[in-house]
């Protein structure tokens, strides 16, 4: 092992995240990055990917005020406020989800649903570089995973759709997040539910007033539902 190395990934990783490392914020961030990475190393010699307990353990070492709490309670945006993420409320069951399948996937398609579900208020990204090198057994001479959300936003949204765990949140903060349902799936007429959501796809105001789906239990706005 070469512990230069690590220390060196890890301080790049802090400042990727934007960072400073000349300030003591900043390296606060390496120091506790270099905490969890410890907690890491030390669990990927029981076992082969972290279960939901590693995750939060991970989450609060690498960001301990902002994450004390386990996972978010309001939502997050990937890079810059146009990604969405997963809706808070559906967070535990997502981790879990992930958890549970987890051995069918690669350590980049698994880091991919993580970053996709952005479980913790702070410091996903960095967790996110744990728990990939944690799977590609690189703990010691770390690897930093692919940039998957580096593209353009309509190339991101087209791979998010078809994410079997991605779910479109609304962005309008005064009237909450609503998961979108499963198109196909349910009784709402198709337009209704993509613009209630404010996704983008139809661009619509999602002002309401807001109805209830009687077979899918999403909401929805006053549209006709299909019969």
């Amino acid at each position: 092992m070469s512990v230069t190395e690590v220390h060196s990934f890890i301080r790049d990783e802090v400042e990727r995240q934007g960072f400073d490392l000349g300030t003591v914020e900043g390296l606060l961030r390496v120091s506790c990055m270099s905490l969890a990475w410890d907690y890491a190393r030390a669990a990927s010699g029981i076992r082969t990917r972290p279960t939901t307990e590693d995750l939060l353990t991970l989450a609060e070492l690498v960001e301990p005020a902002r994450n004390a709490r386990g996972f978010r309670q309001t939502p997050v945006f990937i890079y810059e406020g146009w990604k969405p993420t997963v809706d808070w409320r559906s967070v535990p069951e997502s981790v879990e989800a992930l958890v549970e399948h987890g051995e069918e996937l690669t350590p980049l398609e698994f880091y991919t649903e993580f970053e996709l579900i952005h479980p913790f208020r702070d410091g996903n990204g960095r967790v996110g570089a744990i728990i990939y090198n944690w799977m590609n057994g690189s703990m010691d001479a770390p690897e930093a995973p692919s940039d998957v959300f580096g593209t353009a936003e309509e190339d991101w949204l087209e791979v998010a759709k078809q994410d079997a765990n991605y779910l479109i949140q609304s962005a309008d903060e005064e009237v909450g997040y609503i998961v979108e349902p499963d198109i196909g799936k349910h009784a709402c007429a198709d337009d209704d539910c993509r613009s209630c959501h404010n996704c983008g796809i139809t661009g619509v105001d999602i002002s309401g007033p807001w109805n209830l789906c009687e077979v899918c239990d999403n909401e929805y706005t006053g549209g006709e539902r299909v019969t």
